[in-house]
C-alpha cells in the first residue's frame, strides 16, 4: 500500500523537529530540500517549520532571504487555525527579523518603519527600541551629509596646508613654520569638532524621538 502524503510529510515534519538547535545551516539545507511536502501539513507545523527556517536564514545573516521569505510567515501568522498568543509571536518575529534585515541591506526607512509598529505593538521588547534606535541614526538626514562634505572640505584644506608648510614653508620661511602649524592644526579640529558635533547632535535627535514614540 503506497504511503499518502500526508504521512510523509508528517514524518518529514517529525525529522524536522529532530535536527539539534542552533544546527541552523542543517536546518535550512533540510527544509528547502523537503519544502514540496510541507503543503501537505496542518497550517501549525507547516508555520512551525516556517518559523524555525526563517530564523536560521536570520542567524546566518542571509538577509536578502529573511526579507523575501518573510511576507508568508507574516501573511499566515494571523490565520484563524493558529492560536492567537503563537500567531502574535511568530508575527513579531517575523517583521523584527525582517526589519533587522534590512539594516544590513542598509534599508533604514523601511526597517524603521516596521521597528516603530513593533514598538507600538510590544514597548517592552528592547530588542525592538534598540534596533529603532540604530535604524534612525543610520538614516543620516540631508544636513548631515551636508555637514561631512563640509568637513571633507577642511580635511582636504588642512591637508593643503600640511603639504604647503612642508615643501615650501619649511624650507623658505621658517619663521612662519609655528603659525602655519598652528594654522594646520586648528583647521583639522574644526573638521573633525564639525564631524562629531553633527554626529552627536543627530544620535540625540533619535534618541528624543524614540523616547518621545515617534
Amino acid at each position: 500500500m503506497p504511503i499518502s502524503k500526508s504521512t510523509i510529510s508528517y514524518q518529514t515534519y517529525t525529522a524536522f523537529k529532530n535536527i539539534p538547535k542552533r544546527a541552523w545551516s542543517e536546518i535550512i539545507q533540510f527544509y528547502e530540500r523537503n519544502e514540496e511536502n510541507l503543503y501537505h501539513l496542518s497550517e501549525p507545523k507547516r508555520l512551525d517549520m516556517l518559523h524555525v527556517y526563517l530564523e536560521a536564514l536570520y542567524e546566518i545573516q542571509d538577509s536578502k532571504r529573511v526579507v523575501d521569505v518573510s511576507p508568508e510567515m507574516i501573511s499566515a501568522a494571523l490565520a484563524e487555525e493558529i492560536p492567537i498568543e503563537q500567531g502574535r509571536q511568530y508575527y513579531e518575529d517575523a517583521l523584527f527579523w525582517k526589519a533587522a534585515s534590512l539594516i544590513r541591506l542598509m534599508e533604514y526607512k523601511e526597517s524603521s518603519y516596521i521597528l516603530k509598529e513593533l514598538v507600538k505593538m510590544n514597548p517592552k521588547d528592547k530588542r525592538y527600541s534598540n534596533h529603532l534606535f540604530f535604524s534612525l541614526f543610520f538614516n543620516k538626514p540631508r544636513w548631515i551629509q551636508i555637514s561631512k562634505a563640509v568637513s571633507i572640505l577642511f580635511f582636504l584644506v588642512a591637508a593643503i596646508v600640511a603639504l604647503f608648510e612642508i615643501l615650501i614653508v619649511g624650507t623658505f620661511y621658517k619663521e612662519y613654520l609655528e603659525m602655519v602649524q598652528w594654522l594646520r592644526t586648528a583647521i583639522f579640529f574644526i573638521a573633525l569638532g564639525l564631524v562629531l558635533t553633527m554626529e552627536l547632535i543627530h544620535g540625540f535627535k533619535c534618541w528624543m524621538q524614540l523616547n518621545h514614540k515617534f
